[in-house]
């Protein structure tokens, strides 16, 4: 009997994929949005797996449709995503009541197109006192 490796939590934050804004993509030494968002989703990709625990710390993509948010969680392989909200969420957020009126919930976790569980943790904008 094979020992099943034991999965690991990871975190990540800040993406903004899509945000098609020079100040972006440049200053993190890309030359388009599209290397960026690539470069971006691969780099993820290759430090976890399907059964690890993806915390993603908001600000994910940025001037993106809910379908092409959609598509870019579909392409981070971890199976398990649980989100909080950031200060640039308009697709994001979409995305999220969307999957909540045509989906079932289980134990406050969305299954989104049957492979990811996003789960909605909080909002990393902080409070003024």
């Amino acid at each position: 009997m094979q020992n099943k490796p034991k999965a690991r939590i990871a975190f990540a934050s800040d993406f903004h994929l899509g945000h098609n804004r020079e100040f972006i993509y440049q200053k993190r030494g890309f030359e388009s949005i599209q290397h960026h968002d690539q470069y971006m989703l691969q780099s993820i990709n290759a430090e976890i797996g399907a059964e690890d625990y993806l915390y993603y710390l908001g600000d994910f993509s940025l001037n993106t449709t809910v379908e092409q948010t959609a598509e870019l969680f579909q392409k981070i392989q971890c199976n398990h995503i649980f989100y909080v909200w950031g200060n640039h969420e308009s697709s994001t957020k979409k995305l999220y009541h969307e999957a909540k009126k045509n989906f079932f919930w289980f134990e406050g976790i969305v299954r989104i197109m049957a492979k990811k569980q996003i789960g909605h943790i909080d909002h990393h904008k902080p409070a003024v006192m």
